[in-house]
């Protein structure tokens, strides 16, 4: 299943040693899940091991020269290096998709993801959840 999920990505919020998430993180955590409810209505959670592709990309600032934003069309020069860092946009994605996509993110065994600008001026992430298969005697 591939979900979108459109507007500028946001980092899972830490609040120190206590177990509160701020409101603007529920709230993003919120939008993800009813990203997945819209574009996968009759999708039960994945049980078993799960393989997660995430492709964070953000708007080009307004504020960059033409000459930086043309930088952008060559190959290798659109990755985002700033904040925030990607595992914590993972994590709210994680959280997120808990109880819909999958049961629990500790399922996810294996991801691969990257974060960049993108081109068309659309901040988004795009999510690709798949069940892994279980091949040969586990014993």
């Amino acid at each position: 299943m591939i979900i979108t999920i459109p507007g500028t990505p946001i980092a899972k919020q830490r609040t120190g040693k206590t177990f509160y998430t701020p409101k603007n993180t529920r709230n993003y955590e919120k939008h993800i899940a009813a990203c997945f409810l819209e574009q996968c209505p009759n999708q039960k959670p994945l049980i078993g091991p799960v393989y997660m592709g995430l492709t964070i990309m953000f708007a080009v600032p307004t504020s960059w020269s033409k000459k930086r934003k043309a930088a952008l069309i060559e190959p290798d020069r659109n990755w985002h290096i700033t904040p925030p860092d990607m595992s914590n946009v993972l994590k709210a994605i994680e959280d997120g998709l808990n109880g819909l996509a999958y049961e629990d993110d500790k399922q996810i065994a294996l991801l691969r993801m990257g974060k960049f600008y993108t081109l068309n001026g659309q901040a988004r992430c795009v999510v690709d959840i798949q069940p892994l298969i279980i091949t040969g005697d586990t014993k």
